[in-house]
């Protein structure tokens, strides 16, 4: 399995404008777990940016002045790099340069070892994306806004239609049976699929309006947050607020007040069941925030974040 994991702030970026992530440090708690994970992987796919970054645990003996440090650093040395650059003529410590494609390699790394692998550098990370090589995201996220900068995911530029979401969506729905009624959710399903697609040019879309992600004040909305998911598509995907934060009642009035339409309604309840049904299975592993999610989710689909998410309130970006 190929996992691209980093730390992240609360909308969305690895690093601010100026390339700084000192909001990254961990805490010992936090070190501890990273070294766990990072000790489980059996080869790494680096960026330029990141190899560099990284080399310090190699080179630098004032790494190792403390025990997570020397321990850390113990578990990064041992992983074999592949480091994808255009500049680099050699690297050192335990890592060698790219002699082949992104998916090339990243088949050689996977197919020498019989532990996961990892990849790091956002646009690294962005092309193997691309690619559909990578089968795991992992985001560390910090409470902190940075406002801009690298983002952990490349922004969406293309249009995804409901109809392309079929045969993942399909497959959630069956693999939480046991958990959701999966053939109401999939007769839901079908009724979606049936709405008339939408044809508009595309508009910017937020794609993640849940409730944690709307600060309210005063009883007014204040703030949206997390636009790690922005992109340009169809405007319906982001009137899965009418599931994720409204009741029976909201939902009605939250309708009216927009004044949508019949196809754009079945196409939001699309993408709110789609969401919630896809992001079931990782939540089952994680009871505290699964408990919650089923309790708000009863009656009707709700939406839910689609990606890991760790619960820790900051990362490091080993």
């Amino acid at each position: 399995m190929l996992i691209y994991s980093m730390s992240v702030s609360v909308d969305g970026f690895i690093a601010d404008r100026a390339g700084g992530f000192g909001w990254t440090v961990p805490n010992e708690g936090q070190f501890r777990f990273h070294i766990a994970q990072t000790r489980e992987l059996g080869g790494y796919l680096c960026g330029r940016g990141l190899y560099e970054t990284m080399l310090a645990w190699e080179r630098d003996p004032s790494m190792r002045d403390n025990e997570l440090g020397a321990a850390f650093a113990d578990v990064w040395c041992a992983i074999p790099k592949v480091v994808f650059s255009r500049t680099l003529d050699s690297v050192q410590g335990n890592a060698r340069l790219a002699e082949a494609s992104l998916a090339e390699e990243a088949a050689v790394a996977l197919d020498s070892i019989e532990r996961d692998a990892s990849i790091g550098g956002a646009g690294l990370a962005a092309a193997a994306i691309e690619l559909g090589l990578v089968d795991e995201l992992r985001l560390f996220r910090n409470p902190v806004v940075v406002g801009g900068g690298t983002p952990f995911l490349s922004p969406v530029t293309e249009d995804v239609r409901l109809g392309e979401l079929d045969a993942v969506t399909r497959v959630a729905i069956e693999s939480a049976r046991g958990v959701i009624d999966s053939d109401a959710a999939t007769a839901a399903w079908e009724r979606a699929l049936e709405a008339p697609a939408w044809n508009g040019t595309p508009v910017w879309i937020h794609t993640d309006l849940l409730r944690p992600n709307l600060l309210v004040h005063g009883g007014r909305l204040a703030a949206i947050i997390d636009f790690g998911g922005v992109g340009v598509g169809d405007p319906a995907a982001d009137l899965i607020a009418a599931w994720s934060v409204f009741g029976h009642t909201g939902r009605g009035m939250f309708r009216g007040a927009l004044d949508v339409d019949d196809g754009a309604w079945n196409r939001a309840r699309g993408f709110a069941l789609h969401q919630a049904a896809t992001i079931i299975p990782y939540y089952a592993e994680t009871p505290r925030v699964c408990r919650a999610g089923q309790a708000h989710r009863r009656g009707s689909p709700r939406g839910h974040q689609r990606v890991s998410s760790s619960q820790w309130p900051s990362g490091s970006r080993a």
